[in-house]
Order: structure tokens, then C-alpha cells, then sequence
């Protein structure tokens, strides 16, 4: 009788010993995670902030003569002259940040970055291109620029669409706001620019 009553307790402690095992496992498995997440997350926030800070103000030479004002601004796409990390080559790339749907049966988006190398080469300018999903299970992500417009503005303010400009925008701000609930909303990511005069060129 005393050896059944030690072993049913001994049974008892063992499935305690495991449930708190499984448990903590599990709590280990979340906080890793989230710690890989918050990692992934700020390594991405420092890219975005460093290739919008070295926005460079360039115009590029189309075939019939004419020059194209690289930086683009729209609410969920932004075209920009920038440099990359020295691991890559400092360029200058002209490089695209656009929000598209997520391929398969998610109901999400993705935050997309393509960029190329600025040559001289007019006839290749959509050759080359490099494509890189950089954010994924995204509700939105949306792009502002603060600065005055010309012939419109007398003072600096928010916008949702920046184009064809005589300088860059003095501010961008990226909105991001993901879809799961396991990763945490961004606050807002301002970014000012450093170099506001244009120049053309010939790369």
C-alpha cells in the first residue's frame, strides 16, 4: 500500500516536472523569438534611416536629352539616389522602396526594395536591377515628406506625394504597422535629408 501511494506521487511530480519543462521551453522559444524579431526589426529601421538620410538630390540623362529628377515620393513608394553599406559599393544606386500584396494566402504586404547601380549607360537603365523583400506581413506602410513645395507652399508642412521638386524634401517619415500580433508597430521613423542642392549627372 505505502509503495503504491509513493509511486502514484512520484507519477504526480513527474508530470508537474514535465508540464513546467514544456512551459518553459515555451516561454524560451517566445522570448527568442521576439528577441530575433526586435534584432531583424532595428536592423532594418537603421538601413531605412541611413539610405534616406544620404538621399542625394540627382538628375539623370534621358535618351532624347532631357534630365529626370531621381527622388520620387508617393504615399506607399518612394524613388531615391542613395549609397549603399561599403560592404556593397557606394554607388550612388537609384533604389525603390514600394509596398506590394504578399504572394500567397496571406492577406498582407510586403515592403519591396529594388535598386541598380547609376552608369552611363542610358539604354540600361531598368537593366541590373536587384530585388530584395525587406519587410513582410505588413497592414501598411506609408511615406510622407515635409518640406515647401515650390510655387505652393510659403511654409514647410506635411505631404503625402513629393515630385518633380527643385529640392529634396527636408523630412520623410515611414509609417509601418504590421498584420500579427507577435511584432510589435514601429513608431514612426523621421528621417531628414543633408543635401538639398540638385546637380545633374552623367554616371
Amino acid at each position: 500500500m505505502e509503495l503504491l501511494v509513493a509511486m502514484t506521487l512520484l507519477g504526480m511530480l513527474m508530470v508537474v516536472l514535465f508540464g513546467s519543462l514544456r512551459f518553459g521551453t515555451r516561454v524560451w522559444e517566445a522570448t527568442d523569438r521576439i528577441r530575433r524579431d526586435d534584432g531583424e526589426a532595428q536592423a532594418i529601421r537603421t538601413f531605412l534611416r541611413e539610405r534616406l538620410e544620404q538621399s542625394l538630390p540627382l538628375s539623370l540623362p534621358l535618351a532624347d536629352g532631357r534630365y529626370e529628377i531621381v527622388f520620387a515620393g508617393e504615399e506607399t513608394s518612394l524613388r531615391v539616389a542613395s549609397s549603399m553599406p561599403q560592404s556593397v559599393g557606394y554607388g550612388p544606386y537609384v533604389m525603390n522602396f514600394s509596398v506590394t500584396p504578399a504572394s500567397g494566402p496571406d492577406v498582407s504586404n510586403e515592403l519591396t526594395f529594388r535598386w541598380r547601380l547609376i552608369d552611363d549607360e542610358i539604354d540600361r537603365r531598368d537593366n541590373d536591377v536587384q530585388e530584395r523583400v525587406i519587410l513582410d506581413t505588413l497592414d501598411r506602410v506609408r511615406f510622407a515628406y515635409f518640406g515647401r513645395k515650390e510655387g505652393r507652399d510659403t511654409i514647410p508642412q506635411w505631404h503625402a506625394t513629393w515630385r518633380e521638386q527643385g529640392e529634396l524634401p527636408d523630412l520623410i517619415r515611414v509609417d509601418v504597422a504590421f498584420i500579427r500580433g507577435d511584432k510589435d508597430p514601429w513608431p514612426p521613423l523621421i528621417v531628414s535629408t543633408r543635401i538639398d542642392e540638385w546637380y545633374e549627372t552623367s554616371f
